[in-house]
């Protein structure tokens, strides 16, 4: 081994550390587990995750989400996920947020919005610069993280990492609380 990649793979174990992704993160570049490498490579490799169910209901605009939200008497769920390289918001999206009991609940009760902060693919300067103030704004510090508030952006529920539990279990979390 040369200085040179030395110096390459500490930057590396540093950077992953610094990308707080809940449940399989380091399983892609350790040889951990399998399932969990498999289901970002199925997600990534298949191209976005548009193709899964109910993914039609998720905007990316806050300001217009809370706007919806407030004519139609509906709460705000934001999805805090780095959607191309984070297993876990990978297979949160493709489990309890494409189950069929979910999307009903969210078409019914929620506005839905993803906060991404991918790193192979940009987003426009205007979407990084909302997401970035709204990380912020929500004390964020780990992917994913699912923040569920009122219109009036009042912050009822948090979900910090992959809850292990099913879209039921979510739900009733969810109802638990909501107005």
């Amino acid at each position: 081994m040369n200085a040179m990649s030395g110096f390459v793979s500490v930057t590396l174990v540093i950077l992953l550390h610094s990308l707080p992704c809940h449940a399989g993160i380091w399983d892609l570049f350790s040889g951990g587990s399998s399932a969990s490498a498999q289901g970002a490579s199925e997600v990534t490799s298949a191209g976005p995750l548009a193709s899964l169910p109910g993914e039609e209901l998720w905007g990316t605009d806050y300001k217009a989400a809370l706007a919806t939200a407030a004519k139609e008497y509906k709460n705000v769920l934001l999805d805090f996920s780095g959607s191309d390289w984070c297993t876990a918001c990978i297979r949160l999206r493709k489990t309890l947020l494409s189950d069929p009991a979910f999307i009903d609940y969210a078409k019914k009760n929620l506005v839905l919005v993803n906060i991404d902060f991918p790193q192979r693919k940009s987003l426009s300067p205007e979407l990084t610069k909302q997401n970035n103030h709204l990380q912020e704004l929500y004390g964020v510090d780990a992917f994913p993280t699912l923040v569920l508030l009122t219109p009036q952006e009042k912050p009822l529920k948090r979900v910090r990492g992959l809850p292990e539990t099913d879209a039921k279990g979510l739900i009733d979390y969810l109802n638990s609380s909501a107005n």
